[in-house]
């Protein structure tokens, strides 16, 4: 992509704070990695790749079953290192996972803190996200979609996955929304 080192150098910013490398064999691995434009060439290529996989693996799918059953996969949106958009075109339809804090994770407006929050639950609350990711599904074909993970009862990883049941009625609240946005299903 870049040709020479000089180039490489250049294009990240490299020279700015004398991070400057001499031969290819000195590029870092990402782990780590404190520079945004190698982490954007990073991400940019993991995307590639990724995409390069799911389409390689529907053409192969597409080989061995019949012309009647639909090829997709479920798409964790917005994943860092992923482009739903280019993902999804060799897809027959939308498939997406819908994660989201229960209990007063999805309350109106947020409170301050939710109690035994993780960092994944703080970003992950309110229900306005459950709208935006139905709605970022959709948008990826411009038709209805699948919801094929979605919590069905507590979020999180230990100690905190027992502190999360959804309040009684929240699991259908969540599944109308759904619906509501052009799910054509939703599954736990």
């Amino acid at each position: 992509k870049y040709k020479t080192i000089e180039n490489l150098n250049h294009e990240w910013g490299l020279v700015y704070w004398s991070h400057q490398i001499s031969d290819w064999e000195d590029i870092w691995l990402p782990e780590g990695n404190t520079d945004p434009t190698y982490d954007l060439d990073w991400r940019t290529f993991q995307s590639q790749l990724t995409t390069k996989y799911i389409s390689w693996q529907a053409d192969i799918v597409r080989e061995i079953v019949p012309a009647k059953h639909f090829v997709t996969t479920c798409i964790d949106l917005g994943r860092a290192g992923s482009d739903d958009n280019e993902m999804s075109k060799n897809l027959d339809l939308t498939s997406v996972n819908v994660y989201y804090s229960p209990q007063d994770g999805l309350m109106h407006p947020q409170p301050e803190k939710i109690q035994g929050g993780t960092p994944w639950t703080a970003r992950h609350s309110g229900p306005g996200l459950v709208y935006l990711l139905a709605n970022m599904a959709r948008g990826l074909k411009q038709e209805n979609f699948l919801v094929t993970e979605t919590n069905a009862t507590m979020l999180g990883h230990p100690p905190n996955s027992g502190m999360f049941p959804p309040y009684p009625g929240q699991l259908e609240q969540v599944a109308v929304a759904l619906i509501s946005r052009g799910a054509a299903m939703v599954e736990y």
